[in-house]
C-alpha cells in the first residue's frame, strides 16, 4: 500500500514548483527536420522541441512524445519535509518508493476533478462519507453533466443513490474522475471491478451507513458496462462532456437492460487518488531524531521510468551514444538524443552522511556520532570529502554543503581540483553559512541564448531568436550578409559586461553549423577586455549537427595584454549560419574530480574540538 504523508505527521515542509519544467506540449523533429508528432495538453504553450536525426516513424515519433508528456507532468517539482523518527519508521519507505503527499497548508494536495451525469436521476452523491449532493445542479436532466473538484486524497470511496425514470426505458451512469494533473483515474471504461451495485425495486437503501467509506459492500454485485460514450441509446446529447473513452455503466439487476421504472441503484466506487513523488534523499539528525526527507515530482526515478515505458537501452532507441573527447583543448560530445530534451534533468547529490567517509585524513578522527574531529592532543587535522560524478549526462557543479560545530576552535574549507589547484578558500564567517555555490556565467541557465537576441550586438549580418534549440524552446541563429564572410555577434550589445573570469577554466557552447555545401567551418570565439586586447580560439564546426563544445581557457591565444579579470564582451565570428544554444558558458571546472578538504584546528590540545557532521556535494545531470 502507497505510504500517504499529510499534515498530522509532518512537522515542517517547503515546496517549490518550477513552472518552466512543467511542459505541456511535446514536438518531435526528425530525420530531415520534419515535424513528426506534435502532443499537447491545455494551452500547449510550454513546449519542448526533440531533435532525433534518425527518427523517420511518424507512430513512433507520436507514441515517444505522448510518454514524454506524461513524464513532463510530473517534472519541475521539489518538496523537501521534517517529521519524527517514529513516524518516519511507521512509514516504512525508502529511497525510491512512490508516496502520495496530501499538504494543503503549503498548497501540496490533489484534486479530485469529477465529471458526472445519470439517466436519470442522481438522489445522492458522496464522497468519503461527506455529502456532496449539492454540487449536482443538473441531477434531473442527463444531458448536462456537472463538473466539480474535491479535495481528497490516498483511498477514495465515491458513493452514489440513482434511479431511472419512465417505463422500460434505458438507465445508466456515465462518471469520470481525473486527479489534478489530469491523469484518469476512472471512467468505467476498464476498472469496473472497483465498482460495487447495490439493485432494488424500493427506495430503501440497503443500508443506513452505505455511504461511509468502511462500509461492508462485499455482498454486493459488481456493475456492468453498457456502452462507451457517443453510442448506446445516449449518443453524443451529454452537452459538455470531455470523455470520450468513458463508459455508461449501471447494475446487472432484475430486468436489466431494460431496466423498468422501479429501478433503483446504490454505486460504491473505490479510487486511489494524491499527488505522488518519489522519495530521493533521506536525512537524519540524530540529535533531534528527526528525519528529513526529499522528494522529486516523478512517479518513478528517470531511468526505471524511461526503462519500462520505452523498454531496453535508452541510447540505442534514441540516437547516438556519447563520444570519447575528440580534441585535446576542445571537448567535443555527440549527444545521446535523450539528451535533447529541454528541460530533462536533475539535481544530484553525494552525501557524506554519519559516518563519514575520511580521506586524505590527517589528525582526524570519527566520534560516537560519526562526525569528524581531531584526535585526542592534536591542535591541527584536516580530512578531505571528494566525489567524480559517474554519469557522462553531467552538466555542471552546484554547491557543496556542510554540517558543523566549530567548537573552540575553526575550521577553513579549500575547494580543490584533483591536481591540487584551489578553485576556492571558504574561512571566517562564511564557513558558519554551511554552503558554496560554484561560479558559472550566466547565472541564470540559458539567459544568453533562449530569445535573447535583442541582447546581441551585430555587424555585418543578423541575430534571430528562432526555435530549433537543443537545450530550450528558442535559441539564437547567425546569419552573414554574404556567406563566406564573418559577420560578428557580441553579447553584451554595450561591450560593458565587467565580468571578472579569473576562475573560469572552460568555455562551453552548443553549436549546429549550416554550410551550403554540407562542409564543417570554422568560427573564432573572443574575450575582449578591449578592442585592442582580447582573447581568441577557433572552433571546428560540424555540418547538421547539434554538437557541444568545451575550451579550455587556457588553450586561448592573446592579442595584445588582456586580463580575465576585466572581460567586457564574448564576440563570435561565423562565415556561415550559424545555431547557437548554451546553459552556462563559463565554468570552473567540468566533469573532474572534485575535493572538499575540511581543516580543523583549535587553540590547545584540551580545548573543544571543531566538529564536521556531514558534507554534500551537487551538481546537475541531464542535457
Amino acid at each position: 500500500m502507497t505510504a500517504v504523508i499529510d499534515d498530522s505527521i509532518v512537522l515542517d515542509a517547503e515546496y517549490s514548483e518550477d513552472r518552466w519544467k512543467l511542459k505541456n506540449r511535446v514536438i518531435y523533429v526528425g530525420a530531415g527536420g520534419e515535424i513528426l508528432a506534435d502532443v499537447s495538453e491545455g494551452s500547449g504553450d510550454l513546449p519542448v522541441v526533440v531533435h532525433d536525426p534518425y527518427l523517420t516513424d511518424p507512430e513512433e515519433a507520436q507514441r515517444r512524445a505522448n510518454i514524454r508528456l506524461a513524464l513532463n507532468k510530473e517534472y519541475g517539482r521539489s518538496l523537501r519535509v521534517t517529521m519524527h523518527q517514529k513516524d518516519f519508521k511507521d512509514l516504512g519507505i525508502d529511497l525510491g518508493d512512490t508516496c502520495i503527499i496530501q499538504l494543503p497548508s503549503i498548497g501540496v494536495y490533489d484534486l479530485l476533478d469529477i465529471g458526472v451525469t445519470c439517466d436519470n436521476v442522481i438522489d445522492e452523491f458522496y464522497v468519503n462519507g461527506v455529502d456532496y449532493s449539492s454540487y449536482l445542479q443538473n441531477r434531473y436532466n442527463w444531458m448536462e453533466p456537472d463538473f466539480f473538484d474535491v479535495k481528497k486524497a490516498g483511498k477514495i470511496v465515491i458513493a452514489i443513490a440513482c434511479h431511472n425514470v419512465g417505463t422500460d426505458n434505458p438507465a445508466g451512469l456515465l462518471m469520470r474522475v481525473k486527479d489534478k494533473l489530469g491523469n484518469m483515474l476512472f471512467n468505467g471504461s476498464s476498472n469496473l471491478s472497483k465498482v460495487k451495485a447495490y439493485f432494488s425495486t424500493s427506495r430503501i437503501p440497503p443500508s443506513p451507513d452505505w455511504y461511509k467509506p468502511d462500509y461492508d459492500d462485499s455482498s454486493w454485485s459488481s456493475a456492468t458496462s453498457i456502452a462507451q460514450y457517443g453510442s448506446g441509446p445516449w449518443g453524443s446529447r451529454v452537452s459538455g462532456w470531455d470523455d470520450p473513452d468513458a463508459w455508461w455503466f449501471w447494475a446487472n439487476g432484475e430486468g436489466f437492460p431494460d431496466t423498468p421504472n422501479s429501478q433503483y441503484v446504490w454505486f460504491r466506487i473505490v479510487v486511489e487518488n494524491g499527488i505522488k513523488f518519489a522519495l530521493l534523499g533521506i536525512e537524519y539528525d540524530p540529535r533531534s531524531l528527526r528525519y528529513r526527507l526529499e522528494f522529486g515530482g516523478r512517479k518513478e526515478l528517470l531511468e526505471d521510468w524511461l526503462d519500462e515505458q520505452i523498454g531496453g537501452d535508452v541510447a540505442r532507441r534514441f540516437g547516438q551514444v556519447m563520444t570519447l573527447p575528440e580534441e585535446t583543448s576542445t571537448l567535443t560530445y555527440s549527444l545521446e538524443a535523450i539528451a535533447r530534451i529541454q528541460g530533462e534533468s536533475r539535481y544530484v547529490k553525494c552525501w557524506d552522511k554519519p559516518p563519514l567517509t575520511l580521506y586524505n585524513a590527517e589528525n582526524v578522527q570519527l566520534n560516537d556520532h560519526g562526525w569528524a574531529e581531531l584526535i585526542s592532543g592534536a591542535t591541527e587535522g584536516s580530512f578531505e570529502a571528494k566525489i567524480l560524478p559517474p554519469s557522462e549526462m553531467f552538466i555542471s557543479f552546484m554547491d557543496v554543503t556542510w554540517g558543523l560545530d566549530k567548537g573552540d576552535g575553526d575550521v577553513t574549507i579549500k575547494i580543490l581540483r584533483a591536481d591540487d589547484s584551489i578553485i576556492k578558500i571558504i574561512s571566517g564567517d562564511d564557513v558558519d553559512k554551511g554552503e558554496y555555490w560554484f561560479e558559472r556565467l550566466p547565472k541564470k541557465e540559458g539567459g544568453w541564448f533562449e530569445g535573447a537576441s535583442s541582447n546581441w550586438g551585430k555587424s555585418n549580418g543578423d541575430v534571430s531568436d528562432v526555435t530549433l534549440g537543443i537545450l530550450h524552446p528558442q535559441n539564437l541563429k547567425l546569419t552573414p550578409d554574404t556567406l563566406g564572410s564573418d559577420m560578428e555577434a557580441w553579447y553584451p550589445s554595450g561591450k560593458d559586461a565587467g565580468w571578472d573570469l579569473s576562475w573560469a577554466k572552460f568555455m562551453r557552447l552548443y553549436l549546429y553549423g549550416d554550410h551550403p555545401t554540407a562542409e564543417d567551418f570554422s568560427i573564432k570565439i573572443r574575450l575582449y577586455t578591449d578592442a585592442d586586447n582580447y582573447y581568441e580560439g577557433q572552433i571546428t564546426v560540424r555540418h547538421g549537427t547539434w554538437k557541444k563544445y568545451e575550451v579550455l581557457i587556457s588553450s586561448l591565444s592573446q592579442v595584445g595584454s588582456p586580463d580575465l579579470s576585466n572581460i567586457n564582451w564574448i564576440s563570435i565570428l561565423t562565415p556561415y549560419e550559424l545555431l547557437i544554444d548554451g546553459d552556462y558558458v563559463f565554468l570552473p571546472l567540468t566533469r573532474e574530480l572534485v575535493r572538499v578538504k575540511f581543516e580543523l584546528s583549535r587553540p590547545s590540545a584540551d580545548a573543544d574540538s571543531p566538529k564536521i557532521k556531514w558534507v554534500k556535494i551537487g551538481w546537475r545531470e541531464g542535457t
